[in-house]
């Protein structure tokens, strides 16, 4: 589950936490990264060029050589996709140790922390202080479960309507990653802050707060956003701590209608079990290339330990056509080459009853960023004629 040591520090609202130091805490998705990778492979490269013709080990000298330069390559291109994807954050990401379980590289040095404790007016100002007007604000954030305990990195986007309109409530946008992925995939990979700006401003979607919570209290360990038997507890965070802390800080709507789920890859599962297994709180789900079966491997460890009733309760594929009283709009979209994410979304939508609704949809590429980036214009339209209704007055 990976080792846990000292926290990063996260200086809230007047709160700090330690800083962690070590090898773990390294980061490895930037370009400074890849660079030195780099430059190591042009080095490695180098030494076997100007060596070539020595007469000492000549035959192993130049095997090694050969084999190391290939190796740098592999890794400088790795480490390139990764920088690209978000895929891993630290070293301590990629082995499942670090900080927090990994999550140091995701809260920054002045890191706000909420909770049910610190004064949410100091948070708003600190909020105020960073708009920018005509943009929405995107900040990162620590947020402190009540039921868990848990203290997980998020990133956040506040609209900036949100500072122009202060009688109002605004619904929520929440967003879950892949895994391997990061918090911060949603803005750097996906670019939805800038995205939701375009769609808010031209009137086609409107103003919405996002979140993107981290779902893994464990960093190397693929939660599925489920509580294990026995295990971590996911769910119970991303669906009631997060909710409850934000709107302790924040105005958020309390109508099912102005909250939708979002996620790509394992987050698409995330988003479609959540939905289902919380129609109460959520009235949409998106899954951008999903699976909608529970997995159990070895990044997941025994989530459900045998008990088949628990593991039935988390298998989209079954309880989707369970009755409720509340219905669901689910948008289902994976690129035409990811067959096994097209055929999953197919055969889901094959057991959607009404009156929940449900939208298939492609685009040609396959398992991807650019794939999910190219549809969100149509994703984001859709999701606006769910919520448009429910901003209402605080």
């Amino acid at each position: 589950m990976g080792k846990r040591v000292r926290a990063p520090i996260v200086i809230g609202v007047g709160e700090k936490i330690a800083l962690a130091d070590g090898v773990w805490d390294v980061r490895i998705a930037n370009g400074w990264f890849v660079l030195v990778i780099a430059l190591l492979t042009v080095g490695v490269a180098a030494f076997a060029a100007v060596t070539w013709d020595w007469e000492r080990l000549r035959r192993t000298r130049r095997a090694a050589a050969l084999l190391l330069t290939q190796i740098m390559v592999i890794l400088t291109c790795a480490a390139g996709v990764n920088a690209q994807s978000n895929f891993y954050a630290t070293i301590g990401d990629l082995f499942g140790k670090g900080a927090s379980g990994g999550h140091g590289s995701m809260t920054p040095p002045g890191t706000p922390v909420l909770d049910h404790t610190a004064p949410t007016a100091t948070f708003g100002q600190w909020l105020t202080a960073r708009r920018a007007p005509g943009r929405g604000v995107v900040v990162p954030l620590v947020i402190a479960g009540s039921r868990t305990g848990y203290r997980l990195p998020a990133r956040l986007y506040v609209p900036d309507a949100y500072f122009a309109q202060p009688e109002r409530r605004f619904p929520v946008l929440q967003l879950q990653a892949g895994y391997p992925g990061t918090v911060e995939s949603w803005t750097k990979s996906v670019g939805i802050p800038e995205m939701l700006d375009r769609q808010i401003a031209s009137g086609r979607m409107p103003p919405v707060i996002a979140i993107a919570p981290e779902q893994n209290p464990v960093r190397g360990r693929d939660s599925e956003c489920v509580d294990a038997n026995g295990g971590l507890r996911a769910e119970t965070y991303l669906v009631h701590d997060v909710r409850e802390t934000l709107g302790r800080y924040l105005r958020l709507t309390t109508d099912r209608t102005g909250w939708a789920l979002m996620g790509y890859s394992t987050g698409g599962y995330c988003a479609v079990n959540l939905a289902l297994r919380h129609p109460e709180k959520y009235s949409s789900a998106v899954s951008l290339s999903g699976h909608f079966q529970p997995i159990v491997d070895r990044s997941t460890g025994n989530l459900y330990r045998g008990d088949a009733a628990q593991r039935r309760a988390n298998d989209p594929m079954s309880t989707v056509g369970d009755t409720r009283q509340l219905p669901i709009r689910f948008y289902l979209f994976a690129g035409k080459s990811d067959t096994v994410a097209v055929k999953a979304a197919g055969e889901l939508a094959g057991r959607v009853r009404k009156p929940d609704e449900v939208i298939v949809a492609d685009a040609p590429g396959g398992h991807n960023f650019n794939v999910w980036k190219n549809g969100m214009p149509g994703i984001l339209t859709w999701l606006a004629e769910g919520i448009r209704h429910c901003t209402s007055a605080a």
